[in-house]
Formats: C-alpha cells, structure tokens, sequence
C-alpha cells in the first residue's frame, strides 16, 4: 500500500510539475506576445509621428506661402489704395478750381449782362 501512496504522490508531484511547467510555458508565449504587440504599436506610433511630422512640416510651408500671398495682396491693395487717394486728391482739386472758374464766370457773365443792361438803356433814351 505504501508503494501505490508513494506512485501516487509521485505521480501527483508530476501532474503538478508538468502543470507548473505548462503554465510557465504559457507565460513565456504571452509575454513573447506581449512584448511582439508592444513592438508593433511602437513602430505604428514611430510611423505615426513621422507622418505627423511631415504633415506639419506640409502644413506650415503652406502657411509659410498663403502668408506671402497675403502681405502681398496687403501691399499692392495698399499702394493701390494710395495712388486712387492721390488721383482723387487730384480730381478733387480740379473741381474746386472748375467751381470757382465757374462761379468768376458767372459773375463776369452778370457783370456783363448788367453792363449790357446799362448800354441798351442808354441808347433807348438817347
């Protein structure tokens, strides 16, 4: 009897044994699986941020060029923006020049209408 207890025990030590050595097995694979996935999401994020670089560096060179484009849409719409006040200064000045012509002529008009005036009553009486 004492034999079957040893052969049993002996065969209970194994079981355990090979059940320890099975689970270790098994820990093995999953941290190899583990640390593979770990590998794949770095490499995925290493990807990632390269991308991310290159899109930045895209972005910013086309900010770069739209901020050209618009500080020289600014510069001509302002040197443009100048010369229409200057010529409008001009033409301002013109009208000014053209209203009091206008009104000296008006006046020399009414000076010589009076005059006229004058002359035609002079020569009706006599």
């Amino acid at each position: 009897m004492r034999k079957i207890i040893a052969e049993f025990e002996l065969m209970i030590a194994k079981m355990l044994a090979d059940q320890e050595k099975e689970r270790e097995v098994a820990q093995t694979k999953l941290t190899a699986a583990l640390i593979e996935k770990e590998q794949d999401y770095l490499e995925r994020i290493r990807k990632e941020e390269q991308r991310y670089k290159t899109l930045k560096a895209h972005a910013e060179e086309k900010i770069g060029q739209a901020n050209g484009e618009i500080n020289e849409v600014r510069y001509k719409n302002k040197s443009e923006t100048s010369a229409l006040q200057a010529q409008l200064r001009r033409e301002q000045l013109k009208v000014q020049s053209l209203e009091k012509s206008l009104v000296q002529k008006e006046k020399e008009a009414e000076d010589l209408t009076t005059l006229c005036d004058e002359l035609i009553s002079k020569v009706q009486r006599g």
